[in-house]
């Protein structure tokens, strides 16, 4: 026969938080709202125990004990007080010589609460009962109940006294947090209704706060999902039992009907040592979730676009790859899994490992070393490969990391290298060949000669190459080379010649043996293979050119894909930029430095956490102190990249000023670059004249009397001029990068 179980309290969330934990010992459980209703049910049908509260409405737990204690039938039913209120020792004594067999303190543990009631049952079963104790005089019970009361009301009077006197003092400053702060703060008593709530609510959920003061948890539940909802009461008791959790998500149903995003975290509230209740914090990350599934999104293009790209992208970390695209697959002959198994090394040509370590050692030391270099390979089927590898040093989960755009050049190497030999060959016979081998240009004017030259004609090259034709050769050989030449002509006009094919002409004095020229010989050669590789040559270095630049933007997108608030900025500030330059005259070739530096002025934002560059509030000191670093952080990402251009350091001071007010190393006037303080110009017309995170845009008209007021203070004069006129008098327009 299942054990039957009596609780008594006027708190629903209390009687239903020990109705699920007796229930789930397999009692069978009753509940009363006070005592005048727990002793109807008592008498109608005996439970085996009662538990039940002390401050109740109707009949408190005192009275509610007494009268069972002096009934014959409940009298010898264990009764057990469990108050958050009485925790006096005289109170506690009252309820025990009321009759009462174990008094506890709200709240306790469940497993320690059970454990104190299945003890008491055993013992019930196995021990005899006593004789009661005397209740006294029912104006013995009376005085007794008063002056509790009394003094339980004049404490509570006391202490509420003490309180309104540090709520007024403090009334101000909370009452000024509440009405401005963003996040809700809120708190439960610790009969689980809800004492406080700040104004912020009304923007967050469109509720005014005073709608939930008063209102009991369960009451949430018309504004929660019911899977926020179960999941609060199970958080609220995990806190009530002292364990500290972090912030859960929230779905959060507004007064409009839109569903928002929160995040809440709660914790214990003591007072004198005591559980007192609980004070939670909820923070709208609504946008912060849509940011971070744009950035998924974002994140998503570029895996695609990196798998798609036909050049070998890979990551690698500790000497071990952690990201090779498909691309990479085909150039190795590994697979995936493979190549992330394998270390930086593995597939090195035995012949080039050294040097390659060598390189990656200096890398590590902070040495100078050139981005983009050749070695060999060998890929899994043992052939041996050229690559062509540029790479860049970023730092990934707060540790170096590089990321690597690979070519295959072995087709390269072998033409270059056959031609090589080529020319080898050619040099060598150019060199040692007895007879005099010169080429004319079609103004007849030497542009080669051999250094047989010398020993046959005691010209040496540089003297003969001055001398005309005619000096050269006897009317005769003249002659030749004219008839040569018209024939040429006479083809080219006729159609038979090949517009593409390139020949040269090799002529060569022949003497007798007393030293006489009697005669010249004229070869021609098709060189139109040699062009052809050359011009392929410099096809490949340019496609090699072009993929290093679309590295540096690809790298520059990454910054950007993790500030989506900012996507553009840098595009934008790199276009304004070079149009500031080109107003002032600068030359063409540092017009192309700033564009580039321009675009990658933000690459030091990659060592920046995610979280500050999309915060909606004020920075604090500390996280502005982080982003400033940005800049240092650039700097060293760049400084050791190859380029005609002074970028790393062009990034370094895009946010000195001219007063030396700036950051990071205060530079002043002529100590800043032109270009930094160009860059630096169009940095802030397009972030004040963009939304940020923090702000709406300011607009353009802000931005040009920003530049306007501070001219020749923060900014360079010249260039705050260019600017100015661009904008007001020639139409400039900042692009729009999304269209």
């Amino acid at each position: 026969m299942k054990t039957k179980i009596l609780i008594v309290d006027d708190n629903t969330d209390i009687q239903a938080m020990l109705k699920s934990m007796m229930e789930h010992q397999g009692w069978d459980v009753c509940q009363a709202a006070n005592g005048k209703a727990a002793l109807e049910i008592a008498r109608h049908k005996a439970p085996d125990l009662i538990v039940s509260d002390i401050l109740m409405p109707v009949m408190d737990g005192y009275d509610l004990c007494r009268q069972c204690k002096s009934d014959k039938k409940l009298k010898n039913i264990p009764f057990v007080f469990y108050t958050a209120t009485y925790t006096e020792p005289h109170e506690e004594k009252f309820a025990l010589d009321l009759g009462a067999d174990i008094f506890i303190n709200k709240p306790e543990k469940p497993s320690t609460l059970i454990k104190i009631l299945i003890d008491l049952l055993e013992k019930r079963k196995t021990v005899e009962s006593g004789p009661q104790k005397p209740l006294g005089e029912e104006m013995e019970f009376f005085r007794r109940h008063n002056k509790i009361l009394f003094n339980k009301l004049e404490k509570k009077m006391s202490q509420l006294e003490a309180a309104n006197q540090e709520l007024r003092t403090a009334e101000e400053q909370y009452r000024l947090s509440f009405e401005n702060i963003n996040d809700i703060i809120f708190t439960f008593d610790m009969d689980l209704r809800i004492s406080s709530m700040s104004p912020s609510v009304e923007k967050v959920a469109g509720y005014q706060a005073e709608y939930f003061i008063g209102r009991s948890v369960s009451d949430l539940g018309s504004i929660l999902t019911p899977q926020s909802m179960e999941q609060a009461v199970k958080h609220i008791s995990r806190v009530f039992n002292g364990e500290v959790l972090p912030p859960a998500i929230y779905e959060l149903i507004s007064k409009n009907g839109t569903m928002t995003i929160v995040e809440i975290s709660g914790s214990l509230i003591r007072r004198e040592g005591k559980p007192a209740g609980i004070v939670c914090v909820a923070r709208d990350i609504t946008e912060r979730q849509k940011a971070e599934a744009s950035l998924r999104e974002s994140e998503e293009r570029f895996r695609i676009l990196a798998e798609s790209s036909p050049t070998a992208i890979l990551m690698f970390q500790n000497d071990k790859w952690i990201y090779a695209n498909s691309a990479a697959t085909e150039i190795t002959g590994y697979t995936n899994r493979e190549l992330l198994s394998m270390r930086f090394w593995d597939f090195v040509h035995p012949d080039d490992k050294q040097i390659v370590m060598e390189r990656g050692q200096k890398r590590q030391q902070g040495l100078p070393v050139t981005k983009r270099y050749e070695f060999r390979i060998i890929a899994k089927d043992g052939t041996v490969k050229w690559i062509d590898l540029s790479g860049e040093t970023i730092i990934l989960n707060g540790m170096q990391a590089g990321v690597i755009s690979v070519l295959d050049i072995t087709g390269r190497k072998q033409s270059d290298e056959a031609l090589q030999e080529s020319e080898k060959k050619y040099r060598l016979l150019a060199d040692k060949i007895p007879d005099i081998v010169f080429i004319l240009n079609m103004d007849l004017k030497t542009i080669f000669v051999t250094p047989s030259v010398q020993t046959v004609l005691g010209f040496t090259q540089e003297e003969r190459m001055l001398q005309t034709v005619e000096q050269q050769l006897t009317p005769d050989s003249l002659e030749l080379i004219f008839n040569t030449l018209a024939r040429e002509l006479e083809l080219e006009k006729e159609g038979h010649s090949d517009p593409n094919r390139k020949t040269e002409t090799i002529v060569s004095g022949v003497r007798d043996e007393q030293g006489t020229l009697v005669a010249i010989h004229g070869m021609n050669r098709d060189i139109t293979d040699h062009k052809k590789a050359r011009e392929e040559l410099h096809e490949t270095l340019d496609r090699l050119s072009k993929a290093m630049s679309t590295t540096i933007h690809v790298l520059a997108a990454a910054v950007e894909a993790r500030d989506p608030y900012t996507a553009g900025h840098q595009t934008r500030a790199a276009d304004l930029a070079c149009a500031i330059a080109a107003e002032m005259g600068i030359s063409r070739e540092r017009i192309d430095g700033i564009g580039m530096a321009g675009s990658i002025h933000d690459i030091g934002k990659l060592s920046v956490p995610a979280a500050l560059l999309t915060k909606s509030s004020k920075l604090t000191n500390i996280e502005f102190s982080l982003i400033k670093e940005h800049a240092v952080k650039g700097h060293e990402m760049l400084k050791g990249v190859e380029s005609s251009w002074p970028l790393a350091e062009i990034v370094y001071q895009h946010h000195e000023r001219m007063d030396g007010s700036g950051y990071p190393r205060k530079l002043k006037d002529e100590e800043i670059l032109m270009e930094a303080r160009i860059l630096a110009v169009a940095d802030v017309v397009e972030a004040m004249a963009s939304h940020r995170p923090y702000r709406p845009a300011l607009g353009i008209e802000a931005a040009l009397d920003e530049i306007e007021k501070n001219s020749g203070i923060l900014y360079d004069k010249a260039v705050a001029d260019a600017c100015l006129k661009l904008f007001r008098k020639k139409g400039y327009h900042l692009p729009d990068i999304t269209a």
